[in-house]
């Protein structure tokens, strides 16, 4: 506890520390780590949650489902399957759970499994676009199923006939259609989702569309690469959103302002002296001063943030220091008992 609260007052001072250089990126990293444990957070409580209602019904069906698809994104695939296998037997009809089953076989890598539990689901759940482009995942990723690609191509294919909009599905049929020669169809698949994602490069990657342009006219596989990195950023930026939304909007405001700085210092260089140099300095000017004031909101905000660290470190503290004794005498109590090798030294000399 007392090297966490170290660590944390040391952090806090190289937040105040920390040059300006490209502090948007900074935050960014923040936000993505803060994000990470509070989903973490949010999974250990819905596991307790789940539990907590199984204890009352071991039968309650939701409850497994929910602890299992908490207890897979938490790693702990052994006790997720329990739960799911389980779910699946109670409810054969349950979509949601056949669902979650799927997707930890696909995690293992048990590939035959995970395909029979999508096509579970989808017969469930016709309508469902994941169901049927997870099962393509499936079937392209086993090597040993005949036909791996051509299967998948028809699972992606159903899927977006449900979905067109479904960037995931259209990136792995582009690469199905890759190893199977079909350029052209890669090709326009991975043209739709960079039609798709458009948007969101020009405001928050403007380097990532002219990467894509110039991969398109060269290199197919790897223009399908940059568009995978372009989703993740996306789905990136979808989560740190949900998790913080009015920082995440400060830091989108951070980021276009510092590009705004660059290009107007650009234009000021080009600049002849004269009016029109006059007034390009002002709007630099201008700009560089909403740059100030919100590195200092941000920076304001990580220390705040930084505090709530150390309280709860200190928090902590309180309640070992109120627990000494207890933690005394177990240690004494932990340090009386033998080793196991100990024993096992103990008992061969007995024999």
């Amino acid at each position: 506890m007392i090297h966490l609260l170290i660590l944390t007052l040391h952090v806090a001072a190289a937040a105040v520390q920390t040059d300006d250089g490209d502090e948007a990126k900074r935050h960014w990293k923040r936000l993505a780590r803060e994000s990470i444990q509070k989903r973490e957070e949010q999974l250990r409580q819905q596991v307790a949650e789940a539990s907590g209602r199984l204890e009352k019904n071991p039968a309650d069906v939701s409850a497994l489902v929910k602890r299992g698809a908490a207890l897979q994104d938490l790693d702990r695939e052994d006790e997720a399957a329990k739960d799911l296998q389980k779910a699946v037997e109670l409810q054969p009809k349950n979509f949601a759970a056949w669902m979650a089953l799927g997707e930890l076989e696909l995690g293992e890598k048990r590939y035959s499994a995970a395909r029979e539990a999508f096509t579970t689901a989808s017969a469930l759940d016709p309508s469902s676009a994941r169901a049927f482009w997870l099962r393509g995942v499936a079937h392209e990723r086993d090597r040993k199923a005949p036909n791996r690609y051509e299967q998948a191509v028809a699972d992606y294919s159903a899927a977006l006939k449900l979905d067109a909009g479904l960037r995931g599905a259209l990136l792995d049929r582009a690469g199905s259609f890759e190893k199977m020669d079909r350029a052209p169809e890669a090709l326009a698949d991975c043209d739709r989702v960079a039609d798709l994602l458009r948007g969101f490069l020009q405001v928050a990657y403007p380097e990532i569309l002219e990467q894509l342009a110039s991969a398109r006219k060269m290199d197919g596989k790897k223009y399908r690469e940059i568009l995978e990195h372009a989703l993740e950023k996306e789905e990136e930026f979808r989560d740190l959103q949900a998790t913080n939304p009015v920082e995440f909007n400060l830091v989108v405001r951070l980021q276009t302002l510092e590009r705004q700085t660059g290009e107007l210092g650009t234009r000021l260089r080009q600049l002849a002296d004269g009016s029109e140099k006059e007034i390009a300095r002002g709007d630099l000017r201008k700009v560089l001063g909403e740059v100030f004031d919100l590195r200092q909101l941000l920076r304001s905000k990580e220390l705040d943030a930084l505090q709530r660290r150390i309280d709860s470190v200190r928090a902590a503290m309180k309640v070992q220091a109120a627990n000494k004794s207890q933690t005394v005498e177990q240690r004494i109590s932990e340090l009386e008992r033998p080793a196991e090798d100990d024993k096992g030294g103990d008992e061969r000399r007995k024999d």
